[in-house]
């Protein structure tokens, strides 16, 4: 149960910030601290790719979908989420 916990903490973690947008410079200087992590999950049998960006007090979580990338989450890549949530509390 913790290691669930602790997985869902760590996969994909955005912050639900204000509603405003920042500046663009602003918002690529808070995608610029991303980091990738490789989580080991015992029930998958396989490493499950996180993206975590911590920079603020709340999180929000993207979960993929059967279809994933094996490295990198679709939120990342094809949704952009990092950037797009950047700059907004998260």
């Amino acid at each position: 149960m913790m290691f669930r916990l602790m997985l869902l903490r760590l996969v994909l973690t955005g912050v639900l910030g204000p509603a405003f947008v920042a500046p663009a410079s602003t918002a690529a200087a808070f995608a610029a601290n991303v980091e990738n992590l490789m989580v080991p999950s015992v029930a998958m049998g396989r490493d499950i790719p996180v993206t975590f960006m911590g920079a603020g007090p709340h999180a929000v979580y993207l979960l993929d979908a059967f279809n994933a990338g094996d490295t990198v989450s679709n939120w990342v890549t094809a949704g952009n989420a990092m950037n797009t949530l950047a700059g907004k509390g998260i």
